[in-house]
């Protein structure tokens, strides 16, 4: 796959609807950018919107859920995140996704091979069983499936959580996808095995030239082997940029923040489990039902000042790095 211009996403807004109740609004105006060949990271705390992103780009939420606003730039096309179909017609062509959890990929009724031959009936009509044959062992063999011809009649019961998400990577690779979309992909994996799976998410990266999307709570994950990281809080982008760069030095509060939290797993423990202490952020987020006017993380941020309640901020380039965003008027 040779370069092409980056895949963009572009005011993404969902709300979700229950009866007798105002919407939630679960996204607000998100954008991304995902250069060619890159890997950019999504993160933020347990509920600020990083799988509704996903999903929604799949065309996969939920029936309660509205799309509002948004568009997907591939190429020359732009793709109306409103459009079910248009959006239908990105997956297993355009974009692959990897779930947390893998099961959610595979029909516990069918086998791996039948699996595979799916995705290569897709992408490859005119190939014959054979072929197909040829080519699914062949991928399993690649993301380091051992005696990949004797897996293909296995179900996917019959594999451990990380082989199953091998199975999954396979298949993006028979897709050969413009995007690859991992939503926590090693959440329910050992240390061990989380390495082997993002080892082949990069390879595949590497082999068909694809862009990924990870989603992740790992920050360890993300200064690893993202190049880019949007930080997403309460369905709001508050930052982007390279990723050494948003490490170093955050933009925004929250970022800094986040990053504080992250525990590495060689730090200094106090003697007593009694007196270990870890970094928390105060508060909770607020209720996508009832949202302030204000920027979104003055009530828990430790920065804030008066002019933070006085309106909502945008979300802008930084003076002296424009590659770099951030919804902050204290980093301007």
């Amino acid at each position: 796959m040779t370069d092409s211009p980056p895949i963009a996403l572009q005011g993404l807004s969902v709300d979700f609807l229950s009866a007798g109740e105002p919407p939630a609004r679960a996204l607000r105006d998100v954008s991304l950018t995902i250069p060619p060949r890159s890997i950019v990271g999504l993160v933020g705390e347990s509920g600020s919107g990083k799988s509704t992103v996903a999903m929604a780009m799949m065309g996969l939420l939920a029936p309660n859920a509205r799309v509002g606003a948004g568009r997907i730039d591939v190429g020359a096309r732009r793709i109306d995140c409103t459009d079910g179909a248009a959006l239908a017609g990105l997956r297993g062509r355009d974009f692959a996704m990897v779930f947390q959890d893998p099961s959610a990929s595979l029909n516990p009724t069918f086998t791996i091979g039948a699996h595979l031959h799916e995705v290569l009936r897709t992408r490859s009509p005119g190939a014959t069983r054979a072929e197909r044959q040829e080519r699914a062992i062949e991928a399993l063999r690649t993301v380091g499936i051992d005696r990949p011809d004797a897996r293909m009649r296995n179900h996917p019961h019959e594999l451990s959580g990380g082989m199953r998400q091998r199975v999954v990577i396979a298949m993006a690779l028979l897709a050969r996808p413009r995007l690859l979309i991992a939503d926590e992909p090693t959440t329910a994996l050992d240390v061990t095995v989380e390495a082997q799976v993002m080892a082949e998410i990069v390879a595949l990266r590497d082999q068909i030239g694809c862009s990924i999307l990870l989603i992740t709570h790992s920050l360890g994950l993300v200064a690893r082997y993202c190049d880019h990281v949007s930080v997403i809080y309460a369905g709001e982008v508050l930052e982007y940029g390279p990723v050494a760069e948003v490490v170093r030095a955050p933009a925004h509060p929250y970022s800094a923040d986040i990053f504080a939290c992250d525990i590495e797993i060689d730090a200094p423990r106090a003697p007593a489990a009694a007196d270990q202490r870890f970094r928390i952020i105060p508060g909770n987020l607020p209720s996508l039902r009832d949202l302030p006017a204000a920027c979104i993380y003055a009530p828990r941020c430790r920065k804030a000042v008066p002019a933070c309640m006085a309106g909502h901020p945008a979300l802008l380039p930084l003076t002296d790095e424009p590659e770099r965003e951030t919804r902050c008027i204290l980093a301007r």
